[in-house]
């Protein structure tokens, strides 16, 4: 039952006393509200069952699953504040370090590839927006310019949830915001995919990828998609989209 005032005490305690406590559950409209932002911020098929299963008539008297679903936004955010790992080129497990708010201007780079395409991209999670009319998809991740590299660079994550999500249509795109939304790396899925396997990248515990590292340099007035030392590293200055190369 969705309610839309805070005194509900007396409700609350004529449900508990009846046959109805184990199949009714209340819950405010403000909350629901924040359910709903969560699941859309987090992206997550995990987050998405978690909350799910908050809203089963259940006995809190074990609060696991409250617990997992404010674990899973944490790292979430967490995640998205990632900084470019300090590692040699051809290591694939180096846990990148943390570092303080991460950039957020994925609404921004949305607005921006929206106008070059010619369509309007609806956001579906912080990360991933989508043309209602046109069913295409576009994952957006965002960087600061690293503060290691001599050479203007960007690094960002890019997932295997993510890649699930434009693997629907070779037409998709992965975007790339370096610095601001004046600078977006627009990458056809057709393109990046086949060079995945080339990037680093982190992976769990049993050996299966967690995130790749998409690091985009600017080299003169080129700009570079740097993968392992060993491998290619293709020129995608035509799939930049720049107000200026300044």
């Amino acid at each position: 039952m969705i309610v839309g005032r805070e005194d509900t005490g007396e409700l609350e305690a004529q449900i508990r006393g009846s046959r109805h406590a184990w199949d009714v559950r209340l819950i405010s409209i403000d909350a629901l509200i924040r359910l709903m932002k969560i699941r859309q911020e987090l992206d997550s098929p995990v987050a998405e069952a978690q909350i799910r299963t908050l809203l089963i008539p259940r006995e809190y008297s074990r609060v696991d699953g409250i617990i997992d679903l404010v674990f899973s936004t944490t790292e979430d955010i967490l995640e998205e504040s990632a900084e470019e790992p300090e590692e040699d080129e051809t290591t694939n497990d180096t846990e990148p370090k943390k570092r303080g708010a991460p950039s957020s201007f994925h609404a921004d780079c949305a607005a921006r590839i929206s106008r070059h395409l010619g369509i309007d991209l609806v956001k579906q999670s912080r990360a991933v927006f989508s043309d209602p009319a046109t069913e295409l998809t576009v994952t957006c991740a965002v960087s600061k310019k690293s503060a290691r590299s001599k050479n203007e660079s960007y690094w960002c994550a890019f997932h295997p949830r993510q890649l699930d999500k434009l693997s629907h249509r070779e037409d998709a795109f992965a975007s790339f915001g370096c610095g601001s939304a004046n600078k977006i790396a627009l990458l056809p899925l057709s393109f990046l995919k086949p060079l995945l396997d080339g990037m680093n990248q982190t992976c769990l515990e049993d050996g299966s990828t967690h995130h790749w590292h998409v690091k985009i340099c600017r080299r003169k007035d080129r700009w570079i998609l740097q993968r392992r030392k060993d491998e290619e590293h293709p020129d995608i200055t035509d799939k930049m989209l720049l107000t200026s190369i300044s």
